[in-house]
């Protein structure tokens, strides 16, 4: 499928990867944000997971949990699919890919989520390939532009197409800027693997 990017221009360095997942039309993306709400708890989900700091990135955060559903079969099948283009690139020894999030970003905080990498201790250590799915029409909210720091003069920003996901090393700065209007709807999650040698 070939995509009209203008304005957007793509990098061919080895930094990320941006495809859109065709069979992720409007309905499919209702349908699955409703199954989402339906089956999984919602949290406050502040910084590294604490609910303390919520208020610092207002979002609202579901964890997914696989499941043999025809919801979670097309949606992970189609995001290994995905990874398995994406990793072409970064040539990763990627084993596994972690429990996805759901969020909802909302215009309540004017801090966003400032500049960080996905990579931490314990379990975040093995992150090697982070990706964020947008489910979100560009229309339904201003703000919450996602950008990779890929130098000190010139941070990419992601396009926000609905059913368009991008992948990006974990270890590569990122951020998503406030919201200022709306509501921003995005599935994220990390692949992973052996550690780096």
């Amino acid at each position: 499928m070939n995509l009209n990017l203008n304005p957007y221009t793509i990098n061919t360095q080895r930094d990320f990867y941006y495809e859109h997942l065709p069979y992720l039309n409007s309905n499919k993306i209702e349908n699955l944000v409703s199954y989402i709400k339906q089956e999984f708890t919602s949290y406050p989900d502040g910084i590294n997971n604490n609910p303390s700091t919520a208020h610092i990135v207002d979002r609202q955060a579901w964890n997914i949990f696989p499941n043999t559903t025809s919801h979670m079969n097309f949606l992970y099948s189609n995001i290994i699919d995905s990874a398995k283009n994406a990793n072409k690139k970064f040539n990763f020894d990627l084993n596994t890919i972690t429990q996805l999030k759901y969020f909802e970003y909302s215009p309540n905080s004017d801090m966003g989520l400032d500049w960080h990498i996905d990579i931490g201790p314990e379990g975040a250590s093995l992150r090697k390939l982070s990706f964020s799915l947008i489910l979100s029409n560009k229309s339904e909210y201003e703000g919450g532009q996602l950008e990779i720091w890929l130098d000190s003069t010139f941070q990419y920003q992601v396009p926000q197409f609905p059913g368009s996901i991008t992948f990006f090393p974990s270890f590569l700065l990122h951020r998503v800027t406030p919201i200022t209007k709306g509501i921003r709807r995005v599935i994220v999650g990390w692949l992973g693997g052996t550690p780096y040698k």
